[in-house]
C-alpha cells in the first residue's frame, strides 16, 4: 500500500459538487474494449471543472503470445502482426492518449493484475512509471491512500485549481475540509452482487479513519455505506462514523460480436461499461455513490 501524500483542490463557487471517478480496467488492446463510452466519459471529466480522477488498473489488457490466457480472436483488430514485438509500448501509447486530455485532473494511477502480471514475468517493471510519468499523477501501484484536501476561495479567477504535490504549509489549514480516500485495484472473482459487495466490504475493513473506499477488478458498479460506532474523547456519548465504498464498473464487454470471450466462456455476467463517480459536496461534507445507467432500449457502446 502507497501512502501517496495529499492533493489540494482549489475552487470558487462555495456550493460546487465534485466528481471523483475511477477510470479501471480499460484493458485497452482488446477487441472487447468499449472506446466510444471510454472516450465518452473522458469528455464528461475534461468539460467538467468540478471532475477529478483515478486510473485504477487493468488500464491495458497485457496478454500476449506465450500466456496460456492468449486468444488471437480477443486481440484488438486494429493491432498488427508487427506490434507484437513491442506489444507494451503500443498497448500504453494507446491507452495514455486517450487519456492525456484529462491528464492535469489525474490525482493518482494504479495498476492492475493484467499490468503486475506482465511487469513481473517480463521483467518490465518501469511500464507504470512511464504511464505516470505521461499523466504527471503519483504512482499509487496497486492501492494507495490519499488526502484530498478542498479549498473554498472566492477570488480564484478559474473554477478550480488543484495542486497534485502542495507544500506541508499548504493543507490542513481551518478553512479546508478533507476527504481520505484508498483507492485498491481490486481482488477476487465473485460473480454475485453479494459477493463482490463481500469483497468491498471486506477492503473497507482495512484502514480505520477513511472517508471513500474505491475498488475495481470485478466489474461491478455498486456503493455501500458502511457505519461504525465510536465513543466521545470523554467517553459520554456515542458517535456513528461513515465510510462510502465504490466498486467502478469495465469497459470491457463481457459478450461481443465476433470473438468468444473469457468471460462468456466461463458464463459470467454481462459487464457494467463505463466509470462509477462518487459526488462530494465540501460545504454539506456529503459523500454519495452515483450509479447510472441508459434505459428504454438497446444501446451499442
Amino acid at each position: 500500500m502507497e501512502a501517496s501524500g495529499p492533493r489540494l483542490i482549489q475552487y470558487a463557487d462555495k456550493a460546487a459538487l465534485f466528481s471523483i471517478w475511477d477510470l479501471a480496467d480499460i484493458h485497452w488492446g482488446n477487441e472487447g474494449c468499449a472506446k466510444a463510452k471510454l472516450r465518452s466519459d473522458v469528455n464528461v471529466i475534461k468539460t467538467d471543472p468540478y471532475s477529478f480522477w483515478f486510473l485504477g488498473g487493468d488500464y491495458c489488457d497485457f496478454i500476449s503470445p506465450g500466456d496460456k490466457r492468449f486468444d488471437a480472436e480477443c486481440i484488438d483488430k486494429t493491432i498488427k502482426v508487427c506490434d507484437l514485438a513491442r506489444i507494451a509500448s503500443h498497448l500504453t501509447f494507446g491507452v495514455v492518449g486517450e487519456l492525456l486530455p484529462i491528464k492535469d485532473k489525474c490525482l493518482g494511477a494504479l495498476y492492475g493484475n493484467h499490468e503486475h502480471k506482465y511487469m513481473q514475468y517480463m521483467e518490465h517493471s518501469e511500464i507504470h512509471d512511464e504511464v505516470c510519468k505521461e499523466l504527471e499523477a503519483s504512482n499509487m501501484r496497486y492501492c494507495g491512500i490519499t488526502d484530498i484536501w478542498f479549498e473554498y476561495n472566492r477570488k480564484l479567477r478559474k473554477p478550480t485549481r488543484v495542486f497534485k504535490t502542495p507544500t506541508r504549509d499548504m493543507i490542513g489549514k481551518p478553512n479546508q475540509v478533507r476527504l481520505r480516500v484508498l483507492v485498491h485495484h481490486g481482488f477476487g472473482g465473485a460473480n454475485t452482487a453479494g459477493g463482490r459487495i463481500n469483497a468491498l466490504v471486506k477492503e473497507m475493513g482495512q484502514l480505520q479513519d477513511v472517508d471513500l473506499i474505491i475498488m475495481g477488478h470485478l466489474h461491478e458498479i455498486l456503493g455501500k455505506v458502511v457505519v461504525r460506532l465510536t465513543a466521545s474523547a470523554d467517553c459520554t456519548s456515542i458517535h456513528q462514523v461513515c465510510s462510502v465504498g465504490m466498486l467502478t464498473g469495465s469497459y470491457l464487454r463481457s459478450y461481443d460480436k465476433g470473438h468468444t470471450s473469457y468471460a462468456e466462456v466461463k458464463g459470467y455476467s454481462p459487464n457494467a461499461l463505463g466509470a462509477t463517480r462518487a459526488t462530494f459536496s465540501p460545504l454539506y461534507r456529503e459523500l454519495e455513490v452515483r450509479n447510472k445507467a441508459i434505459v428504454g432500449g438497446s444501446h451499442t457502446v
